[in-house]
Protein backbone atom coordinates (compact mmCIF):
# COMPACT_ATOMS: atom_id res chain seq x y z
CA UNK A 1 0.00 0.00 0.00
CA UNK A 2 1.49 3.42 -0.63
CA UNK A 3 2.33 5.68 2.05
CA UNK A 4 0.29 8.78 3.20
CA UNK A 5 0.22 11.47 0.68
CA UNK A 6 1.09 15.43 1.69
CA UNK A 7 -1.62 17.75 -0.09
CA UNK A 8 0.07 20.27 -1.82
CA UNK A 9 -2.38 22.14 -3.73
CA UNK A 10 -5.54 22.23 -5.71
CA UNK A 11 -4.71 21.29 -9.58
CA UNK A 12 -8.01 21.51 -11.40
CA UNK A 13 -11.57 22.66 -10.54
CA UNK A 14 -14.17 20.46 -12.88
CA UNK A 15 -17.92 21.39 -12.77
CA UNK A 16 -19.21 18.70 -10.15
CA UNK A 17 -15.44 17.48 -9.18
CA UNK A 18 -12.06 18.44 -7.68
CA UNK A 19 -9.27 16.81 -8.38
CA UNK A 20 -6.42 16.88 -5.93
CA UNK A 21 -2.30 16.74 -6.69
CA UNK A 22 -0.33 15.55 -4.24
CA UNK A 23 3.15 14.88 -3.49
CA UNK A 24 3.93 11.26 -2.04
CA UNK A 25 6.32 11.32 0.89
CA UNK A 26 7.05 7.89 1.31
CA UNK A 27 9.98 5.71 0.29
CA UNK A 28 8.32 3.53 -2.19
CA UNK A 29 8.06 4.91 -5.45
CA UNK A 30 5.15 4.12 -7.77
CA UNK A 31 3.86 5.14 -11.13
CA UNK A 32 0.37 3.99 -12.87
CA UNK A 33 -2.37 3.46 -11.29
CA UNK A 34 -4.01 2.13 -8.47
CA UNK A 35 -7.53 2.27 -8.07
CA UNK A 36 -8.62 6.26 -8.20
CA UNK A 37 -5.21 7.35 -7.85
CA UNK A 38 -2.45 7.90 -10.44
CA UNK A 39 0.70 7.98 -9.76
CA UNK A 40 3.17 9.62 -12.17
CA UNK A 41 7.03 11.65 -11.39
CA UNK A 42 7.43 15.17 -12.26
CA UNK A 43 11.04 16.00 -13.19
CA UNK A 44 11.46 18.81 -10.73
CA UNK A 45 8.73 18.12 -7.65
CA UNK A 46 9.88 14.37 -7.61
CA UNK A 47 6.85 11.65 -6.96
CA UNK A 48 3.17 13.01 -7.22
CA UNK A 49 -0.09 11.60 -7.19
CA UNK A 50 -3.47 12.99 -8.37
CA UNK A 51 -7.02 11.55 -9.00
CA UNK A 52 -8.69 10.00 -11.26
CA UNK A 53 -11.88 11.35 -13.27
CA UNK A 54 -14.78 9.09 -12.61
CA UNK A 55 -16.47 10.69 -16.17
CA UNK A 56 -15.41 9.43 -19.30
CA UNK A 57 -14.76 11.93 -22.09
CA UNK A 58 -18.48 10.47 -23.70
CA UNK A 59 -20.39 11.16 -20.62
CA UNK A 60 -19.09 14.98 -20.90
CA UNK A 61 -19.22 15.73 -24.48
CA UNK A 62 -23.30 14.31 -23.81
CA UNK A 63 -23.91 16.29 -20.82
CA UNK A 64 -24.72 19.93 -21.41
CA UNK A 65 -23.52 20.92 -17.72
CA UNK A 66 -19.72 20.05 -19.09
CA UNK A 67 -20.04 22.15 -22.57
CA UNK A 68 -17.94 25.52 -20.79
CA UNK A 69 -15.45 22.76 -19.56
CA UNK A 70 -14.78 21.07 -22.88
CA UNK A 71 -14.45 24.36 -24.64
CA UNK A 72 -12.26 25.44 -21.47
CA UNK A 73 -10.15 21.80 -22.23
CA UNK A 74 -10.29 23.13 -26.06
CA UNK A 75 -8.50 26.07 -25.56
CA UNK A 76 -6.49 24.77 -23.18
CA UNK A 77 -4.94 21.93 -25.06
CA UNK A 78 -4.79 24.83 -28.23
CA UNK A 79 -2.48 26.33 -25.97
CA UNK A 80 -0.02 22.96 -25.07
CA UNK A 81 0.03 22.87 -28.96
CA UNK A 82 1.26 26.16 -29.76
CA UNK A 83 3.50 26.05 -27.01
CA UNK A 84 4.96 22.43 -28.12
CA UNK A 85 5.49 24.25 -31.54
CA UNK A 86 7.45 26.89 -30.14
CA UNK A 87 9.47 25.13 -28.45
CA UNK A 88 9.94 22.41 -30.96
CA UNK A 89 11.41 25.57 -32.94
CA UNK A 90 13.83 26.23 -30.41
CA UNK A 91 15.21 22.36 -29.70
CA UNK A 92 18.33 22.40 -30.40
CA UNK A 93 19.22 24.64 -28.10
CA UNK A 94 16.68 24.24 -25.19
CA UNK A 95 18.67 21.26 -23.49
CA UNK A 96 20.31 21.77 -20.95
CA UNK A 97 19.27 25.43 -20.55
CA UNK A 98 15.34 24.29 -20.25
CA UNK A 99 13.76 24.06 -16.42
CA UNK A 100 11.92 21.33 -15.64
CA UNK A 101 8.64 23.16 -15.68
CA UNK A 102 9.22 24.86 -18.99
CA UNK A 103 6.53 23.54 -20.66
CA UNK A 104 3.65 24.55 -17.87
CA UNK A 105 5.18 28.09 -17.92
CA UNK A 106 4.89 28.55 -21.39
CA UNK A 107 1.24 26.58 -21.61
CA UNK A 108 -0.03 29.14 -19.15
CA UNK A 109 1.48 32.13 -21.15
CA UNK A 110 -0.24 30.30 -24.46
CA UNK A 111 -3.53 30.30 -22.65
CA UNK A 112 -3.17 34.06 -21.97
CA UNK A 113 -2.77 35.14 -25.32
CA UNK A 114 -5.08 32.68 -27.03
CA UNK A 115 -7.81 34.34 -24.67
CA UNK A 116 -6.97 37.61 -26.13
CA UNK A 117 -8.29 36.45 -29.41
CA UNK A 118 -11.54 38.14 -30.63
CA UNK A 119 -11.64 36.35 -34.00
CA UNK A 120 -12.82 32.85 -33.32
CA UNK A 121 -15.31 31.35 -30.69
CA UNK A 122 -15.29 30.60 -27.08
CA UNK A 123 -13.49 26.98 -27.34
CA UNK A 124 -12.09 27.66 -30.76
CA UNK A 125 -9.81 30.53 -29.90
CA UNK A 126 -6.04 30.74 -31.38
CA UNK A 127 -2.92 32.35 -30.89
CA UNK A 128 -3.08 35.11 -33.15
CA UNK A 129 0.07 37.12 -34.45
CA UNK A 130 -0.34 40.37 -32.85
CA UNK A 131 -0.69 39.04 -29.35
CA UNK A 132 2.27 36.94 -29.54
CA UNK A 133 4.13 39.51 -28.32
CA UNK A 134 3.49 38.84 -25.00
CA UNK A 135 6.33 36.23 -25.10
CA UNK A 136 8.99 38.74 -25.50
CA UNK A 137 11.20 38.34 -22.50
CA UNK A 138 9.81 35.09 -22.13
CA UNK A 139 12.68 32.99 -19.93
CA UNK A 140 13.19 29.55 -20.63
CA UNK A 141 14.97 28.85 -17.32
CA UNK A 142 13.20 30.53 -14.29
CA UNK A 143 16.11 29.55 -11.91
CA UNK A 144 18.69 31.18 -13.92
CA UNK A 145 17.49 34.27 -16.42
CA UNK A 146 20.14 35.44 -18.91
CA UNK A 147 19.16 39.22 -17.36
CA UNK A 148 21.27 38.04 -13.85
CA UNK A 149 23.63 35.44 -15.52
CA UNK A 150 24.76 37.85 -18.61
CA UNK A 151 25.73 41.19 -17.77
CA UNK A 152 26.93 42.57 -20.86
CA UNK A 153 24.63 45.06 -23.29
CA UNK A 154 23.48 43.79 -26.56
CA UNK A 155 21.52 46.00 -29.28
CA UNK A 156 19.18 44.80 -32.03
CA UNK A 157 19.02 46.31 -35.44
CA UNK A 158 17.18 45.29 -38.72
CA UNK A 159 19.00 45.92 -41.99
CA UNK A 160 15.98 46.28 -44.06
CA UNK A 161 17.90 46.26 -47.58
CA UNK A 162 19.57 42.65 -46.93
CA UNK A 163 16.46 41.43 -45.07
CA UNK A 164 19.24 40.62 -42.15
CA UNK A 165 18.14 41.46 -38.14
CA UNK A 166 21.38 41.21 -36.04
CA UNK A 167 22.36 40.68 -32.45
CA UNK A 168 25.60 42.73 -31.47
CA UNK A 169 27.62 42.61 -28.65
CA UNK A 170 30.22 44.53 -27.65
CA UNK A 171 33.54 43.61 -26.17
CA UNK A 172 33.36 42.77 -22.68
CA UNK A 173 35.45 40.43 -20.23
CA UNK A 174 33.69 37.38 -19.30
CA UNK A 175 34.55 37.35 -15.79
CA UNK A 176 32.89 40.46 -15.16
CA UNK A 177 29.62 39.79 -17.39
CA UNK A 178 28.93 36.59 -16.52
CA UNK A 179 27.72 34.99 -13.58
CA UNK A 180 28.10 31.43 -12.32
CA UNK A 181 29.48 28.95 -9.54
CA UNK A 182 32.83 29.18 -9.39
CA UNK A 183 33.54 25.68 -10.94
CA UNK A 184 32.22 27.07 -14.31
CA UNK A 185 35.38 27.82 -16.05
CA UNK A 186 33.76 27.61 -19.49
CA UNK A 187 30.84 29.23 -21.19
CA UNK A 188 29.39 29.33 -25.38
CA UNK A 189 26.50 32.45 -26.01
CA UNK A 190 23.97 30.63 -27.67
CA UNK A 191 21.14 32.83 -30.07
CA UNK A 192 18.57 31.27 -32.26
CA UNK A 193 15.49 32.52 -34.29
CA UNK A 194 12.44 31.29 -35.69
CA UNK A 195 9.70 32.01 -37.94
CA UNK A 196 6.79 30.16 -36.91
CA UNK A 197 3.40 30.22 -38.18
CA UNK A 198 0.49 28.69 -35.25
CA UNK A 199 -2.25 28.81 -37.55
CA UNK A 200 -0.78 26.12 -40.41
CA UNK A 201 1.80 24.70 -37.40
CA UNK A 202 4.70 25.28 -39.39
CA UNK A 203 8.07 26.84 -38.52
CA UNK A 204 11.34 27.61 -40.17
CA UNK A 205 14.51 28.29 -37.52
CA UNK A 206 17.85 28.76 -37.46
CA UNK A 207 21.06 29.27 -34.78
CA UNK A 208 24.61 30.53 -33.67
CA UNK A 209 26.61 29.19 -31.22
CA UNK A 210 30.21 30.52 -30.23
CA UNK A 211 33.36 28.75 -29.07
CA UNK A 212 33.93 28.24 -25.64
CA UNK A 213 34.81 31.58 -23.58
CA UNK A 214 36.79 31.20 -20.90
CA UNK A 215 35.82 32.94 -17.74
CA UNK A 216 38.91 35.24 -17.50
CA UNK A 217 39.69 38.98 -17.70
CA UNK A 218 40.81 38.95 -21.62
CA UNK A 219 37.67 40.91 -23.85
CA UNK A 220 36.23 39.25 -25.44
CA UNK A 221 35.74 40.44 -29.36
CA UNK A 222 32.97 41.90 -30.34
CA UNK A 223 29.99 39.44 -31.26
CA UNK A 224 27.48 39.62 -34.58
CA UNK A 225 24.09 36.89 -34.81
CA UNK A 226 22.58 37.40 -38.09
CA UNK A 227 19.17 36.17 -39.21
CA UNK A 228 17.27 36.06 -42.53
CA UNK A 229 14.37 38.44 -41.87
CA UNK A 230 11.47 37.97 -44.43
CA UNK A 231 7.88 37.56 -42.93
CA UNK A 232 4.48 36.93 -44.50
CA UNK A 233 0.92 37.69 -43.25
CA UNK A 234 0.01 35.25 -40.33
CA UNK A 235 3.63 34.69 -39.32
CA UNK A 236 5.55 35.50 -36.21
CA UNK A 237 9.33 36.34 -35.85
CA UNK A 238 10.66 34.95 -32.60
CA UNK A 239 14.59 35.86 -31.71
CA UNK A 240 16.45 34.65 -28.49
CA UNK A 241 19.76 34.59 -26.80
CA UNK A 242 21.34 32.79 -24.33
CA UNK A 243 23.78 31.29 -22.06
CA UNK A 244 25.42 28.00 -21.99
CA UNK A 245 27.18 26.98 -18.73
CA UNK A 246 30.12 24.45 -19.15
CA UNK A 247 31.95 22.61 -16.15
CA UNK A 248 34.63 19.56 -16.16
CA UNK A 249 32.46 16.20 -15.80
CA UNK A 250 34.47 15.67 -12.54
CA UNK A 251 34.34 18.63 -10.97
CA UNK A 252 30.09 19.21 -10.81
CA UNK A 253 28.53 18.84 -7.56
CA UNK A 254 25.89 15.87 -7.52
CA UNK A 255 23.47 18.55 -5.44
CA UNK A 256 23.24 20.73 -8.27
CA UNK A 257 22.03 18.70 -10.88
CA UNK A 258 19.84 15.07 -10.78
CA UNK A 259 20.82 12.36 -11.10
CA UNK A 260 18.68 11.98 -14.90
CA UNK A 261 19.86 15.03 -16.26
CA UNK A 262 23.57 14.41 -14.90
CA UNK A 263 23.49 11.49 -17.29
CA UNK A 264 22.19 13.04 -20.62
CA UNK A 265 24.15 15.86 -20.36
CA UNK A 266 27.51 13.44 -19.77
CA UNK A 267 26.82 11.97 -23.15
CA UNK A 268 27.40 15.81 -24.67
CA UNK A 269 30.71 15.80 -22.88
CA UNK A 270 33.82 16.64 -25.43
CA UNK A 271 37.40 15.64 -25.92
CA UNK A 272 38.38 17.59 -22.59
CA UNK A 273 35.45 16.21 -20.46
CA UNK A 274 33.81 19.40 -20.18
CA UNK A 275 30.00 19.28 -20.59
CA UNK A 276 27.13 21.56 -20.62
CA UNK A 277 24.84 21.75 -17.34
CA UNK A 278 22.90 24.74 -17.23
CA UNK A 279 22.66 28.05 -18.47
CA UNK A 280 19.54 30.47 -19.63
CA UNK A 281 17.91 31.85 -22.44
CA UNK A 282 15.18 34.41 -23.65
CA UNK A 283 13.01 35.71 -26.08
CA UNK A 284 14.60 39.32 -27.41
CA UNK A 285 12.22 40.41 -29.66
CA UNK A 286 9.10 39.24 -31.45
CA UNK A 287 8.09 40.92 -34.49
CA UNK A 288 5.17 40.23 -37.02
CA UNK A 289 4.24 40.88 -40.54
CA UNK A 290 3.81 45.22 -40.93
CA UNK A 291 5.69 45.03 -37.85
CA UNK A 292 9.57 45.11 -38.62
CA UNK A 293 9.96 48.81 -38.09
CA UNK A 294 10.72 48.48 -34.83
CA UNK A 295 13.69 46.60 -34.72
CA UNK A 296 15.55 49.02 -36.04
Amino acid sequence: MPKPVDVLAPCYCAVTKLTIMAKQIGIVKITGMLEDLVFYEHPEDGALVRTKSRKTSEQMKASPDYQQTLQNAAEFTNSIHSGELLRKAFRPLLFPIADGKLSSRMNKVMLEIIQLDTLQDFGERMVQPGSAAMLEGFEFNCHSPLKTSFLAPYTITADATAGLIHIDIPPFAPNKAVVANGYVKTVKLVSGAATIDFERESYSNDFWKTEPITLDNEPVEPLRFSYPFQLAPGQVFFLTLGLQQWVHMDELPKKDISKRKYWLVRKMRDAHKMMPFTGGMVVVRVAIFGNSTRLS
